[in-house]
C-alpha cells in the first residue's frame, strides 16, 4: 500500500452557522481584561439573517485543505451512521481525501456545532460524542493529531512508539478536551512533535 502524505486524526462535526439580526453584548472589567457576554431574549424567536452548514473539525479542516492543495491525504475519524455523517463523508470524497479509516458509529450521532456570528465574533455550542477509539493504521510522512473526545488516551502510547519506529513526523493540536487533561496524558507525544499548535487563550 503506498504511503500517504499526511493521516489527520481527530473528530470531525458539521458546524451549523446562526447569523442573528439583533443581540447585547455585555463586558465587565475584570483584572487585566474584559469579560463579555452575548445575550439573547430569552423564550422569544430570535430574528436571524438566515442559516449556513459547513464542516468542521480540526482534523477534518486540515485534511481537505491539504487534498486540495495536491497532498496524498487520508483522515481517521468517527460519524454517526446518521444524514449528517453521510453528508460529511461525501464531502470528504468530493475532495480527493481517503476514507478507508473512517468508522460509523451507529450508537452515537454525529458531532453537531451550532455556532453564533455576531459582530464579526463566534460563539459556539459544542458537543462531542463518546467515541470508542482506536489506533488505526499508520502509512504517512506526516500525522496531525487533533481534537478528540475523552476516551483518546487509550492508544497514546503505542501511538508514540509507532511513531518513533517508523521515522512519522507528528504534528501537534490539542482540541479544548484534550488541553484540560494533565500533562502527563500527553508527555510521550510533547517529547516526539514536530510542531505544536496551540491558541493564545
Amino acid at each position: 500500500m503506498a504511503r500517504f502524505d499526511l493521516l489527520c486524526i481527530g473528530d470531525s462535526a458539521v458546524d451549523i452557522f446562526a447569523l442573528p439580526d439583533e443581540a447585547d453584548i455585555h463586558c465587565q472589567l475584570h483584572g487585566k481584561g474584559a469579560e463579555c457576554e452575548l445575550c439573547l431574549s430569552a423564550a422569544s424567536k430570535i430574528p436571524t439573517k438566515g442559516f449556513v452548514l459547513s464542516f468542521g473539525g480540526n482534523a477534518a479542516n486540515v485534511a481537505v485543505a491539504a487534498s486540495r492543495l495536491g497532498l496524498k491525504t487520508s483522515i481517521y475519524t468517527h460519524l454517526g451512521d446518521d444524514l449528517f455523517g453521510k453528508e460529511v463523508l461525501e464531502n470528504f470524497e468530493k475532495w480527493g481525501v481517503n476514507t478507508s479509516s473512517v468508522k460509523l458509529d451507529k450508537n452515537h450521532s454525529t458531532n453537531v456545532n451550532i455556532v453564533i456570528s455576531y459582530q464579526g465574533e463566534r460563539t459556539i455550542l459544542s458537543s462531542h460524542q463518546k467515541r470508542e477509539y482506536e489506533l488505526p493504521e499508520l502509512n504517512s510522512n506526516w500525522i496531525y493529531f487533533s481534537s478528540l473526545a475523552p476516551g483518546h488516551t487509550v492508544f497514546h502510547e503505542s501511538f508514540a512508539a509507532s511513531l518513533k519506529k517508523n521515522g512519522f513526523k507528528l504534528v501537534f493540536n490539542p482540541g479544548s478536551y484534550q488541553v484540560k487533561e494533565v500533562l502527563k496524558t500527553f508527555r510521550s507525544l510533547l517529547m516526539i512533535c514536530e510542531a505544536f499548535i496551540l491558541n493564545r487563550e
